[in-house]
C-alpha cells in the first residue's frame, strides 16, 4: 500500500475512492521534508498511525521551520497537505501550473491577489504506465 507517513488520510477510509489528489498529499510530504528537514506531522510519530489522528488537522506552515520560504510556496504546500482531498488541487496539471507560477517571478514581483497557477497554459504530457 505505501509508507504510512506518506499516505493521504483518505487512504485509511474504506468509503473513499482514491485519486490523484492522494498523490498530491504524498508529494506534499516529500516537498515539506525537503524544505523543513522534518516530516510535516512529526509529533504524531511513526507508530501512532494516521488512523488514530484527529479527524481534521491544519496543515503545518513550512515557514515555521524555514522562514525564508516564500508565502506562495508555503500556501501551495499547505494546500497539498490538506486532509480534505476536495481542498487540494483538482489534478496534477493544476498543481504543476501553481508551482510554475511561483517559479516564474520572484516573490517581490508577484501580485498578492494572484492565484498560483491561474491563467497559465502548461502542457503536461501523459506518461506511460510502467
Amino acid at each position: 500500500l505505501g509508507t504510512e507517513g506518506y499516505l493521504a488520510p483518505e487512504s485509511f477510509r474504506r468509503d473513499h475512492v482514491l485519486d490523484g489528489r492522494a498523490d498530491q498529499y504524498s508529494l506534499g510530504v516529500v516537498f515539506f521534508e525537503l524544505l523543513a528537514r522534518r516530516p510535516p506531522y512529526q509529533e504524531i510519530g511513526e507508530t501512532a498511525g494516521l488512523a488514530n489522528m484527529p479527524a481534521r488537522r491544519t496543515p503545518p506552515d513550512v515557514r515555521a521551520y524555514r522562514p525564508e520560504v516564500d508565502a506562495e510556496t508555503a500556501a501551495i504546500l499547505m494546500r497539498m497537505l490538506d486532509d480534505d482531498p476536495g481542498r487540494r488541487y483538482a489534478d496534477m496539471v493544476a498543481l504543476v501550473q501553481a508551482l510554475a507560477l511561483v517559479q516564474e517571478a520572484p516573490s517581490a514581483q508577484r501580485s498578492p491577489e494572484a492565484v498560483p497557477g491561474e491563467g497559465l497554459d502548461i502542457r503536461v504530457r501523459p506518461t506511460t504506465p510502467y
